[in-house]
């Protein structure tokens, strides 16, 4: 780290301590004092799920970010057979669509996502079901 910006932090500490941190007084200089802590809360629902692109063995999922809750850190994509009621994870994603290949073929299977961050798992999205 340089020397200028060791003074600039200095500076600002200093212009703090000196208003005890009171955030009337740092206004006049331009700035406030240390913002609060917000806690992070737990992702809304994705939105949206849809399979629009799939061919054999691979589909292509895509949907929307929550409209609610904290920000989602990474999605999580789950599947399961029609007829089996199990979930299973299946891919990861940090951005709203997973391409997914090596997928059972001939078989009935339902996929979702879940939003998750620190603070937790969001509530599972739209069920989407299809057949490769």
């Amino acid at each position: 780290m340089n020397k200028v910006a060791q003074m600039d932090r200095s500076d600002i500490r200093y212009a703090e301590n000196t208003v005890n941190f009171d955030d009337d007084k740092l206004k006049l200089l331009g700035w406030a004092g240390k913002k609060a802590k917000t806690p992070l809360s737990v992702p809304g629902q994705s939105r949206l799920l849809e399979a629009p692109k799939q061919g054999a063995g691979w589909l292509f999922l895509d949907w929307k970010t929550p409209a609610d809750g904290g920000k989602p850190r990474v999605y999580k994509v789950q599947r399961r057979r029609r007829d089996s009621g199990n979930w299973e994870d299946v891919a990861t994603a940090i951005i709203t669509e997973a391409t997914l290949v090596d997928q059972p073929e001939k078989t009935e299977l339902e996929y979702r996502v879940i939003a998750l961050n620190k603070a937790g798992e969001g509530p599972e999205s739209n069920t989407v079901m299809v057949v490769l």
